[in-house]
C-alpha cells in the first residue's frame, strides 16, 4: 500500500474545490460580474495545485534513485500512461455522445492530455533531479517565474513569444511540476529563509496588481494576466503549497481521527474532475427547480450538489470491477 501523505491529500480536496466552484459559473443567473472575475482569480490556483501534487509524488521518486534504486522508464511510463490513456478514452468518448447535451465536456479533458505530456517528460526530469542541487533546481524555477512575467513586460514592451524566443523552452505547465517537487523536499528551514521575498511579491501580483487594474478599469487580457500560468496564480499556489507544508504535524494532530476519511477522499478527486460535468451541466443545470435560485447562491448550491453527486458517482465507479481504471488518479 501507497504511503499517503496528509498534507497533500488536504491540498488535492482543496484545489477539486476550487475547481467545481470555478465550473460552477453559469450566464444568465444574475451573479455579479464582480463575484464571477473574483472567484475565477481566487479558485485558478486549483489546477496549479494538481500539477504540483503530482510532481511532489512522481518526481519524488527521484529521491529513491539517489539510493541507488535504477529507473525503469518503460514499466514506468505503462503504468502511468495506462492511467491517463483509460479514463482519457472513456470520458472523451462520453463527452462526445453527449455533446449535443453541453459541449464543455471534452474541454476540461484538457488537463489530462497535459499531465499525460509531464509524465512522458518525468523520467527525464527525474534523472536530472537525481543529480541537481537544490540550487540548480531553484535557478530553473527563477528563469520559469521570469517568464511568467512576460504577460506584464508586454504591456510596456513588445517581446517575442515565438518559437524563436527563450520563454518558448521554459514557459509551461511542468514549471509547476518541478515546484511541486520542490517545494515538498527542500528543508523547511531553506524555503523560510526565501519568506520575505516571497511575501513581498505575493503582494505585489497577487494582491495589489488585480486592484490596480480593477480600481483605474484599465483594459487587459485577464485570461493572460491573471490566469494559470501567470505570476499571481503561481503565488497563490505557492501559498497553499507552503502553508499546509509547515502545518503538517498539527494537521496530522488535528485529523488524527479522520486520515481514513481524507485518505478516501482525497482518492476520489480525480474522477469528481472527470465527471463534474456530467453531473453539473449536463445534469444539474437542466433541472428546472434550480432555475428559480439565482445569484451568488445559485452557484454555491449548484458547486456544493455537484462536489457530492460526482463524489458519490466516481465513489460508486470505484465499486465496479475495473472501475479504477476509468476514473484514473
Amino acid at each position: 500500500m501507497k504511503q499517503r501523505i496528509l498534507y497533500l491529500d488536504l491540498l488535492r480536496i482543496i484545489a477539486c474545490v476550487m475547481i467545481v466552484f470555478m465550473h460552477s459559473q453559469r450566464a444568465g443567473m444574475g451573479i455579479p460580474a464582480w463575484f464571477l472575475s473574483g472567484s475565477s482569480y481566487i479558485t485558478a490556483a486549483g489546477i496549479g495545485l494538481f500539477f504540483m501534487i503530482s510532481g511532489a509524488l512522481i518526481l519524488g521518486k527521484a529521491k529513491k534513485l539517489v539510493e541507488g534504486k535504477e529507473l525503469d522508464t518503460f514499466s514506468f511510463l505503462k503504468h502511468r500512461l495506462l492511467k491517463i490513456a483509460i479514463p482519457l478514452a472513456f470520458w472523451s468518448l462520453l463527452y462526445w455522445a453527449l455533446s449535443s447535451i453541453h459541449p464543455s465536456g471534452l474541454g476540461v479533458l484538457w488537463f489530462m492530455w497535459t499531465i499525460g505530456g509531464l509524465y512522458l517528460l518525468s523520467p527525464i526530469l527525474m534523472r536530472w533531479l537525481q543529480h541537481a542541487s537544490l540550487r540548480e533546481v531553484e535557478l530553473y524555477l527563477g528563469i520559469w517565474s521570469i517568464s511568467l512575467l512576460y504577460p506584464f513586460i508586454r504591456l510596456l514592451f513588445p517581446v517575442a513569444e515565438d518559437d524563436c524566443s527563450w520563454i518558448y523552452y521554459f514557459h509551461g505547465y511542468v514549471g509547476y511540476f518541478v515546484l511541486g517537487y520542490y517545494l515538498a523536499n527542500a528543508p523547511i528551514e531553506r524555503l523560510k529563509r526565501y519568506l520575505w521575498s516571497f511575501s513581498a511579491l505575493f503582494f505585489i501580483f497577487t494582491l495589489c496588481a488585480p486592484c490596480v487594474v480593477l480600481i483605474l478599469g484599465l483594459e487587459v487580457d485577464f485570461y493572460s494576466l491573471f490566469w494559470y500560468l501567470s505570476l499571481p496564480v503561481v503565488l497563490q499556489s505557492v501559498a497553499w503549497f507552503i502553508g499546509f507544508r509547515c502545518l503538517e504535524e498539527k494537521l496530522s494532530q488535528c485529523f488524527a481521527t479522520h486520515i481514513p476519511a481524507i485518505t478516501t477522499l482525497s482518492s476520489l478527486t480525480f474522477g469528481i474532475y472527470l465527471s463534474q460535468i456530467l453531473v453539473m451541466r449536463m445534469g444539474l443545470w437542466n433541472v428546472s427547480c434550480m432555475s428559480e435560485i439565482s445569484g451568488i447562491p445559485y452557484m454555491m448550491l449548484c458547486a456544493v450538489i455537484t462536489l457530492c453527486g460526482a463524489g458519490l458517482l466516481t465513489w460508486g465507479v470505484t465499486r465496479i470491477p475495473g472501475g479504477k481504471w476509468i476514473i484514473g488518479g
